[in-house]
This record gives structure tokens, C-alpha cells and sequence, in this order.
């Protein structure tokens, strides 16, 4: 039975996982595109959400200058995590560890 939770939640995380990469790489235009194809917005209001994205993107680093490309990591109380370099995604575990043992010795008297 415990195995079958596992297998079970092994396949849940799996599914969340790559859903969410999924959702991750659609290219935000297409949702633009679409709220105007169902009426949603109207085509100066898609303009208008461009406009303030692409005046909202950080400027391309410069030739020559440095940037940071290394992963954080930290390890602590809580646990391990990783934190990209822009500060925008973090990837965290942590958990507990019990354990329990007895000793019991026959006694002939």
C-alpha cells in the first residue's frame, strides 16, 4: 500500500512538473492573441500590455560586463535551496529524520 502512494504521488509530482514547464514556455503573446481573439481585450489594450512589458524588461547586459550566473545555494535549520541568479525562482527541501531503536535482553535469573 505504501508503495502505491508512493508510485502515486511520484506520478502526481511528474505531471505538476511538466505542466508547469509547459505553461512556463508559452509565449506570452499567444495569451494576448487569444484574450483578443474571445473579446476579452481590445486591440489598443493588447498594444498597451506590450508596450508596458517590453518598457518593464531588464536592458541587455553591455559587452564586457560581468554577470551573475551562479546558482545560490543555501543550506540552513530548514532545509537546502536553490535560488536562481535574478532572485526569481527558488527550489527548496527540507524535511525531518527520526529515528528509533530498542535493545532488549533476556534475563535467566
Amino acid at each position: 500500500m505504501f508503495q502505491s502512494q508512493i508510485k502515486r504521488a511520484t506520478t502526481l509530482f511528474a505531471s505538476l512538473t511538466f505542466a508547469a514547464a509547459a505553461a512556463q514556455a508559452a509565449d506570452d503573446s499567444s495569451l494576448g492573441e487569444l484574450l483578443l481573439e474571445k473579446g476579452y481585450i481590445s486591440a489598443e489594450e493588447l498594444e498597451s500590455i506590450e508596450k508596458e512589458a517590453r518598457a518593464e524588461q531588464p536592458a541587455p547586459a553591455q559587452e564586457g560586463e560581468a554577470k551573475d550566473s551562479k546558482v545560490k545555494i543555501r543550506a540552513n535549520h530548514k532545509g537546502i535551496s536553490f535560488e536562481s541568479p535574478d532572485g526569481d525562482y527558488v527550489f527548496a527541501f527540507g524535511g525531518r529524520i527520526q529515528a528509533d531503536a530498542a535493545v532488549f535482553v533476556d534475563d535467566d535469573t
